[in-house]
C-alpha cells in the first residue's frame, strides 16, 4: 500500500541518541501518519553511516485495525484538584486510531462512583462522532463537588465506548479507560514562597524544603545600593488567590518590590503596611523582584535576618514564612571555599577535623573577592588576625588565645592582598585551639580590611563557625581542708572541692556513705543543696559533715 518514509540525521546534539566509543545507543520513535488504511505493515529501519555504509534492521510487523479510540488528559495531567462546593473542569482528548474511512460514535462515562452529592457532566451528553481515522476531538468533563468531601475516592476511572456498524449491525468495536488522580485541596491555602538570586541558579530559601537550607548562611548585599533577588509565590489553592506581602524582619534594610515580569513597582499599602500583588491563578507562579538596601548606618550590624510572611488575600489565616540572612558588603567579600569537613563550608566539626589528642587544628581555604565594580584598578586590603580582633575577644577572651595563620600557596605568611575590581585570591587558614573549649559552636571573624588611615575603611567580616562537642563527662574531687585527727563523740566538717574537667554542662548529686555502725555522714553544697549545676570547667566547694559516735576506737 506504499512506503511511508522518514529521513532523520543523528547528530550529538539528539537527547535520547548516546554516541560512545562502543556504538551508537538510544531509542528512535517514529510517529505514523493519520489515516493508513487497516492491515499489516512491515517496519525497517535503515541506518547510513557518514561513509554510506547502509544496513537494515527489521521490526516486528505492525497491524493497524479498522476499529480504535484512545482517550488521555488533553493537557497530558494525571492529577486533578477539588475542593469543596467547587467545580473541577477535565479537559479530555479522544483519538480515532483506526481506519481512516471508518466512521465511530464513542459514548463516555464515569466508572468511579462519587456518590450522589456530585455533580458529573460531559459538554455533550448525547455522545461524540470521530468520522475517520486521525480524527481528533476535545470533550470537557466538568466535577462539581460537595461541601463535604470526605470519603472522595482517590482517582477516577473514564471509559470510552465506540460503536459502529459492522455489516449493517451496531456493534461495540473498541474502548479504552483514562485513569486520574484526585487530590482534595482547599479553595485557598498557604502559599508555596521560594527565594533566589537574580540569574534563578541559586535557590536562598524554600518553604516546602525548610531543612534543606541554612538560614543563617549570609547572603552579601552591597552597601549603599540595592541587591536583587527573586522572591516567587506559588498559589496551591484552587481558585484564584491575591497575596499580600509582609516583612516581619529587615534588619534594618530598605525593601523594594517590583513585578518582574512587567518592572512595575508594587509600594506598601498605606493601609496595612504590606505589599499587595495581582491575581494569581491556581497553580500559577508569580516572580517578585525583591530589592535589598542594608543599613547605611555603620554601627548597626552588618549580618541580619530577613524574614518574609506571605498571607492569602482572601483567608488572612493561611500564610507562609521564609526566613534567609544577609551581609553588608562594602566592596570586599570573603568566603570559604574549602575547609576539612565539607558541607556546609565555613561551619567545622571540630571532631572530624582534628579527631587526634591534644589541642585540636583546623584547616581552611579562604577566597577572598573585591566585589567592587569601578574605581581604583587596585586596592590593598589588610587581613587581621582574629585573635586580635576585639569583635571576637569582647564576646569570648579566649579567642585571643587561639593560634591563627594565614598563609598563601607558597607557605609564606600573608598580611595584605592587592586586588583590583573583580578580582580573587586565596589564602589558607590553620586555626589552633586552646586546650579547654566549652561545647557548642563558636563562631569567629575574619576581617578583612582596606589598607588606609580612613575612620570609614571598608572591610568585611567572614564568619567561620567551630562545632565542638562535648567531651565524655569528667568530675574530679579534692580534699580542701586540712587532714586533722578524729575523736570520739566530736563531729567535724570537711570541706572539698568538685572539679567538672569536662567542657558541658553537668548536674551533679553529692553523696555520701559510712560502713561503720553509729558514725552519721551528711554532705551539703553551696547553697544546703546536694544537687548542684557545674559549668563546663568550673568547680564548686561542699561540706562533709561527720559525727563520730562515743564507742568508735581509735585507728
Amino acid at each position: 500500500d506504499g512506503v511511508y518514509r522518514v529521513d532523520h540525521i543523528i547528530n550529538e546534539d539528539d537527547e535520547d541518541i548516546e554516541d560512545t566509543s562502543q556504538g551508537i545507543f538510544g531509542e528512535y520513535f517514529w510517529t505514523y501518519p493519520s489515516g493508513l488504511p487497516a492491515g499489516e505493515y512491515s517496519v525497517e529501519l535503515e541506518i547510513t553511516d557518514i561513509q554510506g555504509n547502509a544496513f537494515l534492521i527489521d521490526h516486528d510487523p505492525v497491524e493497524m485495525h479498522q476499529w480504535g479510540v484512545s482517550i488521555n488528559h488533553r493537557l497530558n495531567r494525571l492529577t486533578e484538584y477539588v475542593a469543596p462546593g467547587e467545580t473541577t473542569a477535565i479537559p479530555l482528548q479522544l483519538v480515532h486510531k483506526g481506519d481512516s474511512t471508518k466512521s465511530m460514535q464513542v459514548e463516555l462515562e464515569v466508572l468511579t462512583n462519587l456518590g450522589s452529592s456530585w455533580l458529573l457532566e460531559f459538554d455533550s451528553p448525547g455522545g461524540y462522532t470521530l468520522n475517520a481515522g486521525g480524527d481528533i476531538l476535545n470533550p470537557i468533563l466538568t466535577l462539581t463537588a460537595p461541601d463535604d468531601l470526605t470519603g472522595t475516592p482517590d482517582g477516577i476511572e473514564i471509559r470510552a465506548v465506540a460503536e459502529a456498524e459492522v455489516e449493517s449491525v451496531l456493534q461495540v468495536v473498541d474502548q479504552d479507560i483514562l485513569q486520574i488522580d484526585l487530590e482534595k485541596i482547599d479553595v485557598y491555602q498557604p502559599p508555596e514562597v521560594s527565594v533566589w538570586n537574580e540569574d534563578h541558579d541559586v535557590q536562598v530559601a524554600n518553604s516546602t524544603r525548610p531543612d534543606d537550607f541554612d538560614q543563617s548562611a549570609p547572603r552579601y548585599v552591597e552597601s549603599d545600593q540595592f541587591t536583587p533577588f527573586l522572591l516567587e509565590i506559588f498559589n496551591t489553592g484552587f481558585d484564584a488567590d491575591t497575596f499580600r506581602i509582609d516583612v516581619l524582619r529587615r534588619a534594618k534594610s530598605i525593601i523594594q518590590i517590583y513585578d518582574n515580569d512587567t518592572g512595575e513597582r508594587i509600594l506598601e499599602d498605606v493601609g496595612d503596611g504590606t505589599f499587595h500583588t495581582a491575581l494569581l491563578q491556581r497553580h500559577s507562579t508569580q516572580v517578585l523582584l525583591f530589592n535589598i538596601k542594608p543599613s547605611s548606618d555603620r554601627d548597626d550590624p552588618d549580618i541580619g535576618e530577613i524574614e518574609v510572611e506571605v498571607i492569602s488575600g482572601h483567608n488572612s489565616s493561611l500564610r507562609t514564612n521564609v526566613i534567609f540572612t544577609i551581609q553588608r558588603t562594602y566592596g570586599i567579600h570573603a568566603e570559604v571555599s574549602h575547609d576539612c569537613d565539607g558541607s556546609p563550608l565555613g561551619h567545622m566539626q571540630v571532631s572530624l577535623c582534628s579527631p587526634g589528642s591534644g589541642n585540636a587544628v583546623v584547616d581552611m581555604r579562604v577566597r577572598i573577592t573585591n566585589s567592587m565594580t569601578g574605581g581604583e584598578s587596585a586596592t590593598w586590603w589588610r587581613i587581621q588576625n582574629p585573635a586580635s580582633l576585639e569583635e571576637n575577644t569582647d564576646r569570648d577572651p579566649a579567642y585571643g588565645q587561639w593560634q591563627f595563620l594565614i598563609l598563601d600557596e607558597d607557605g609564606d605568611a600573608v598580611p595584605r592582598v592587592s586586588l583590583g575590581p573583580g578580582d580573587f585570591t586565596e589564602v589558607f587558614v590553620t586555626v589552633t585551639l586552646t586546650s579547654q573549649v566549652i561545647a557548642g559552636n563558636h563562631t569567629v571573624y575574619l576581617r578583612i580590611i582596606e589598607d588606609t588611615t580612613d575612620d570609614d575603611a571598608r572591610y568585611f567580616d567572614l564568619p567561620m563557625v567551630f562545632e565542638v562537642e562535648a567531651d565524655e563527662p569528667n568530675l574530679e574531687i579534692v580534699q580542701v581542708s586540712p587532714n586533722r585527727q578524729l575523736l570520739p563523740g566530736e563531729s567535724y566538717s570537711i570541706q572539698l572541692k568538685v572539679k567538672n574537667n569536662g567542657n558541658g554542662h553537668l548536674t551533679v548529686l553529692l553523696d555520701a556513705e559510712v560502713e561503720q555502725s553509729g558514725w552519721s555522714i551528711d554532705v551539703e553544697g553551696p547553697s544546703g543543696s546536694p544537687l548542684i549545676e557545674l559549668e563546663a570547667f568550673e568547680e564548686a566547694t561542699f561540706t562533709l559533715d561527720v559525727a563520730i559516735p562515743e564507742s568508735a576506737n581509735n585507728g
